[in-house]
């Protein structure tokens, strides 16, 4: 072979690896930066190659590293200043990644990998799980967790704690909101109920409830306050930002318990929106009267008696026994 020959075959080689899906990828080094999401942020200073710092650009709420997974979540679950197309959008997309009802018993005594639809089912069933017991998300990494996984279906391998914690439970939010939207956008006389307290980890969280007129309850805010003044001009404006979201026309009142803040949040709204009635939380005035009444000297005198009847039979083996 001559030498023109084989420095043109080179440059052909050269050439087809260049444009090879392999090369291409390596020259397109990915990160946050290129995902869809990155649209709907500015991006910040860059940490390191391909993860910068991230704000949204409705509602201001900036990330030390914005991870795609977090703001798509953002846009879809939690953004109220989000309009409402965008957010439709990104719960859509969330939604979307769900399962085929495949029937796992064709797989279960077997130790070859599952098909991705039964991994995903099982995931969402696990996540149910973990979050209706009130399961630490870490439990799911325990060995002895790992091992009953194995023994129950060795083909199954089981989410990593970020995972479950993170992309499964965004996913699963998305699906959750998917469906308490489309069921609110056909129902009317709606209830919003405010309630707030502090967290063990000293935190001011506020919740709003919807209450629709078959009685049927959906959360559809919680929200963290620490950071802000809880006056009863901002309680009102967060309000008003939900009832407008979700339709002013479906709403017939607003209950909170009877803290000054919320009594002004609830008399502006009721002077904003002549039609939503401003009402107060009657479980909370009934417990405030009940605090009051167990000061009353015979009162206290009843529950002292009652307390040492029951401390009678608690200490008696054999009180406890004639009860039994």
């Amino acid at each position: 072979m001559t030498e023109t020959a084989r420095t043109d075959l080179q440059k052909r080689s050269n050439d087809t690896l260049s444009k090879t899906p392999l090369s291409r990828k390596k020259a397109n080094k990915g990160g946050p930066k290129f995902d869809e999401v990155w649209q709907y942020f500015t991006q910040g200073e860059e940490l390191n190659p391909g993860h910068y710092k991230a704000t949204c650009y409705h509602c201001k709420k900036k990330w030390s590293r914005g991870r795609p997974v977090a703001l798509k979540a953002h846009l879809a679950n939690e953004c109220l200043a989000c309009p409402e197309d965008i957010s439709k959008y990104w719960r859509d997309k969330l939604a979307e990644n769900t399962y085929k009802q495949t029937k796992i018993v064709n797989h279960f005594s077997s130790d070859e990998p599952l098909p991705p639809e039964i991994n995903n089912r099982i995931d969402c069933s696990l996540l149910k799980a973990w979050v209706m017991a009130g399961i630490p998300f870490e439990v799911v990494e325990n060995p002895f967790v790992l091992d009953l996984f194995k023994n129950l279906n060795p083909a199954y391998i089981p989410p990593s704690r970020t995972t479950l914690s993170g992309r499964l439970l965004n996913e699963e939010i998305s699906r959750v909101n998917k469906k308490v939207t489309s069921e609110l956008e056909i129902a009317d006389s709606l209830t919003l109920t405010l309630d707030g307290w502090t967290s063990k980890r000293n935190e001011s969280l506020y919740n709003y409830v919807i209450t629709t007129s078959d009685r049927k309850e959906y959360l559809v805010a919680l929200r963290n306050y620490s950071m802000e003044s809880h006056t009863g001009e901002f309680l009102a404006s967060e309000i008003s930002d939900i009832v407008e979201k979700i339709g002013l026309d479906k709403f017939t009142a607003d209950v909170t318990d009877n803290a000054s803040n919320c009594r002004v949040a609830r008399r502006i709204i009721e002077e904003k929106y002549g039609h939503i009635w401003d009402i107060r939380y009657a479980a909370h005035a009934i417990n405030l009267i009940a605090a009051d009444l167990v000061k009353l000297n015979d009162i206290k005198k009843f529950i002292s008696n009652c307390g040492m009847i029951t401390g009678f039979f608690n200490n008696s083996h054999q009180g406890s026994a004639i009860l039994a």
